[in-house]
């Protein structure tokens, strides 16, 4: 398009927003003087909508100075921020650290709103007050306010400051809103510098930001003049830690930008000048940062209200609900302007690729089906829709369970009815199972209340959680009702405020369906009804038209074959007859042994990348991002990138895949699955502290110790299935050794030690050796069911020697003596372990003092435990059963008179010494025995 072209489009208004890109390049080329004047001209007097878009308040200052600009610094900006993809998506965080700056620079500075804020570090103590950048910026989108003492220590600091899931605005040299004044540079180096370099160093441990693709940007909008400046100490602290390719300068004039870098260059010998703009007008940098993608919708984001209106979801009320995935009822309209564009089209090949090979279901899966051909309905869709729509009971919360099983479309089906019904509910999907469950109620009130005086109907999705933890939820919910005074409300509505659509992955769904109030809950299975099958088919045939290969869209063929294991076989046999004994046959093998046993889980590009000893290059180019896929040929295939829950990993594309290849792997020398596990345990990469590595660890965590529920039944299996499988395959040996090596690399976790000693005692029958892994456990943390473990390693014992004296009819004083001092020990494990249980239900926090790490499930621990008060019964049964046995109280006596001896010696109203008995050396050393523990015995220590 020549430039008189451009120039008529622009004074005519047409030019729409999504054409800034190839417009801001022009503009900012040689001869592109005439085309700016037009373009400004039409900013002001004629699209007051994109002047909106842009930020362009009014019109941009210093306009005369731009036809002195450099020609390439639009295009140098563009390149800097997207790494030449004209996305900001390239990069998944961003670190800005900004100087003061004036209230006219303030108005072009709209384009923070636009970057993936990781944190902020400001040097203007009047930032928060009106007028200040921090206040303008949480006009629009929330941040949270810091300061730098604040960031000690390292994953405990991201969730406190909540740094994961919101922008964090820090505060390096003052606060005056707070009485915090400024500081001059000498008293800021002696009492602050140390703070904020201690945070810079938080901020680039490797497991804060380098495992995402992150960019500090060095905004200066006011000069550095000398050394003595803090900005320069800061970007002394920032080159220590990251690459000096990750860090780039922004400054609002060229004599700014000199005068900076002559400082670094002389303090560090750095140029800077490559990975710095400096010749754009503050305004020219927030409208190319603005026009750069990924493209926002052009409308409003709208969500339903209770009185058939719509209300505006504003980005900082989103900001505000962390926790959710709110869908809108105009979600993915009006993103990208022209549908039909080639842009488009291979967006829509993309996103289709990445669903059918197995990649999570999104919003626009949904949205691109109504443009051409219906997604899916499976035939359980009309029936959970009524369960959802045509309810009456009164309650402030409801909870629909879903169960289905895994890799069967569960929660694709849930999305598909939230999609359904955006426009009658405030649809929403709960992003982390792990938050505490009143945090998430009050952003759920949150929504419900949002920009309404009475409360929407709220219909929230929550995956993969057990209906006794969403209960918990459900109950929260109802707490912030009462408090909320929504109760009043209920006269006036026969229908729940607040569905929660709980997906239970199951492997009997049927029998949880029967189980549950079937009014309330669905059930959905891997097998097709023929006219899911049907359907199937047909999209078969029109992916066939669009994509190259749709057969190698390995989860929709599974699905379309029923999930047909010489189908699933013939795919992995093909694709694993090959060297094993590589590093990413190993990696593929941990991967397969994760996906088989631990729903959803999956390793982090980043440690991928260690491990196979790929270096991390953030300033790379965009086709090099998939260089762990690369490496993993020819396991690629067979793998998929995952981007829930917070980070980037690698998974295999479908779970029935994955168990084939764990199959497959075993038939291959030393490729069992205990020595994968192993292995994997030996690989001192995945156990260091950290964010990723965290999430890594719990998912090998709950794959060793993890108890799900016994097939139709509620009750749990004894151990994790991985554990079962070792024992019956490879047997004790491997097990200890497992387990061993866990636990020493799980160091302060007692669910390990306190697993190996519940095999110990119940597979094995070694109390000496169980009882020290659960003292050990113990001694790590003190908990109702450490202590509980050690009561049932005694409790066993006892077991275990009353059945043996039983079946070989012996007993004699020293068994007696033996069973009665396990018995004690056994009664005063369980007490404690119930003083304990106690103890944490008066205070009221069972969520946040009892996690799995602690009994080594996914349970619930909101209700009274009574643990303790049953074993303790049980154990008091074990000793009269031990007692009735002795000759003084045979309960063989046809006279029953010794059976009331022993009534009788219980309430403490005969001596043990009184009863009637045949005086010979082994009764009486029964004598001396009951009287040693006689305080014991009658309940009186």
């Amino acid at each position: 398009m020549v430039h008189s072209e451009i120039y008529d489009k622009i004074l005519h208004e047409k030019i729409h927003v999504n054409q800034m890109r190839t417009l801001y390049d022009l503009v900012l080329n040689p001869g592109g003087t005439k085309i700016r004047a037009a373009f400004y001209n039409a900013l002001e007097h004629h699209q007051p909508l994109l002047m909106e878009s842009l930020g362009q308040l009014k019109k941009p200052c210093n306009v005369k100075h731009v036809s002195s600009c450099e020609a390439n610094h639009g295009s140098k900006l563009i390149n800097l921020l997207t790494c030449g993809t004209d996305s900001l998506d390239h990069y998944d965080d961003f670190v800005v650290v900004v100087n003061k700056s004036t209230q006219e620079q303030i108005q072009y500075l709209q384009f923070l709103c636009k970057l993936k804020l990781f944190c902020v570090l400001e040097f203007d103590p009047n930032s928060a007050t009106l007028g200040g950048l921090c206040h303008s910026y949480r006009e629009s989108r929330w941040a949270n306010l810091h300061m730098p003492s604040q960031f000690v220590g390292q994953t405990d600091v991201m969730k406190k400051l909540n740094l994961d899931k919101q922008t964090s605005w820090v505060f390096c040299n003052g606060r005056n809103d707070l009485g915090d004044i400024e500081l001059d540079y000498k008293n800021w180096l002696r009492k602050s510098c140390g703070d904020v370099e201690q945070l810079v160093s938080f901020i680039c441990q490797p497991e804060v930001l380098r495992h995402r693709k992150h960019l500090v940007i060095f905004l200066l909008l006011s000069p550095v003049r000398n050394e003595k400046d803090p900005m320069l100490d800061i970007y002394m602290a920032f080159i220590k830690h990251t690459a000096e390719e990750n860090i780039i300068s922004i400054c609002e004039s060229r004599s700014t930008y000199e005068q900076w870098s002559r400082l670094i260059k002389k303090k560090s010998e750095s140029d800077i000048s490559i990975h710095s703009v400096y010749e754009l007008t503050l305004s020219e940098v927030n409208g190319t940062i603005l026009a750069l993608g990924p493209f926002n919708q052009s409308s409003e984001r709208l969500l339903p209200s209770s009185d058939s209106s719509f209300v505006v979801l504003k980005q900082k009320d989103e900001d505000l609900m962390p926790a959710l995935d709110i869908l809108c009822l105009n979600q993915c309209e009006n993103v990208y302007n022209d549908e039909s564009s080639q842009t488009f089209q291979e967006f829509k090949i993309k996103v289709e690729e990445e669903f059918f090979r197995g990649g999570k279901v999104k919003w626009w899966n949904f949205y691109l089906c109504e443009k051409s051909k219906p997604f899916i309905r499976r035939d359980k869709f009309e029936k959970l829709k009524n369960i959802i729509t045509c309810q009456e009971k009164k309650s402030t919360c409801m909870l629909i369970n879903l169960f289905h099983h895994p890799g069967c479309g569960g929660t694709t089906l849930a999305m598909h009815i939230l999609w359904y019904l955006r426009q009658q509910f405030r649809c929403a999907v709960l992003k982390d199972n792990t938050l505490p469950k009143r945090e998430v109620a009050d952003q759920v009130r949150k929504l419900m209340r949002l920009e309404s005086e009475k409360p929407t109907k709220v219909l929230l999705l929550v995956d993969d959680e057990e209906t006794e933890s969403v209960r918990d939820l459900v109950n929260c919910i109802q707490k912030c009702a009462v408090e909320d005074g929504l109760r009043r409300n209920m006269d006036d509505t026969p229908k729940s405020n607040v569905i929660i659509l709980n997906c239970v992955r199951s492997h009997s769904p049927e029998v949880n369906y029967r189980q549950h109030n079937t009014a309330e809950c669905q059930w959905i299975t891997k097998s097709l009804t023929p006219k899911e099958q049907h359907d199937f088919e047909e999209k078969l045939k029109e992916l066939k038209q669009y994509h190259e290969k749709p057969e190698n869209f390995y989860s929709f063929m599974i699905m379309m074959s029923n999930f047909d294991k010489e189908y699933i076989k013939g795919v992995v046999h093909y694709t694993l007859n090959v060297d094993i004994t590589t590093q990413q046959a190993r990696l593929f093998g941990f991967i397969a042994l994760l996906n088989t046993y631990v729903d959803g889980s999956k390793i982090s590009v980043s440690l991928s990348e260690d491990f196979l000893g790929i270096k991390s290059v953030h300033w790379s180019r965009p086709e090099d991002n998939d260089n762990v896929f690369k490496r993993m040929e020819p396991f690629s295939n067979l793998l998929i990138k995952d981007e829930r829950g917070g980070y980037k990993g690698i998974r295999i594309v479908h779970k029935s895949m994955a168990s084939a290849c764990l199959e497959v792997l075993e038939k291959r020398p030393n490729k069992n699955v205990g020595d994968i596990a192993y292995d994997m345990l030996c690989c001192d990469l995945f156990f260091e502290t950290g964010v990723v590595k965290d999430a890594l660890m719990k998912s090998i965590r709950r794959m060793l110790i993890e108890r799900p529920c016994k097939k139709d039944s509620d009750e749990r299996e004894t151990f994790s299935p991985l554990i079962n499988k070792i024992h019956e395959e490879q047997g004790r040996q491997t097990v200890e050794e497992l387990f061993e090596k866990a636990s020493s690399q799980f160091v302060g976790i007692p669910s390990i030690p306190q697993a190996l000693a519940r095999y110990l005692y119940i597979k094995e029958g070694d109390f000496p050796k169980a009882l020290a892994w659960a003292e050990n456990a113990k001694k790590i943390k003190e908990t109702p069911y450490t202590v509980d473990t050690i009561a049932q390693v005694y409790k066993s014992e006892l077991t275990s020697h009353i059945k043996t004296e039983e079946k070989h009819r012996t007993f004699n004083p020293e068994d007696l003596d033996r069973n009665i001092k396990i018995s004690h020990e056994a009664i005063n494990a369980f007490e404690r372990a119930q003083e304990l249980a106690d103890t944490q239900y008066k205070q009221n926090k069972p969520e946040e003092n009892t996690t799995e790490e602690d009994t080594g499930d996914r349970r619930s621990d909101s209700s009274y435990n009574v643990y303790g008060y049953v074993g303790v019964v049980e154990v008091i049964f074990q000793v009269f059963q031990i007692l009735r046995r002795l000759p003084l109280f045979d309960e063989n006596d046809l006279m029953r008179k010794r059976k009331r001896y022993l009534q009788r010696f219980l309430k403490g109203k005969l001596p043990i010494s009184n009863v009637d008995m045949e005086s010979n050396a082994i009764n009486n050393r029964y004598i001396d025995i009951i009287k040693e523990h006689e305080q014991f015995l009658l309940g009186k220590t």
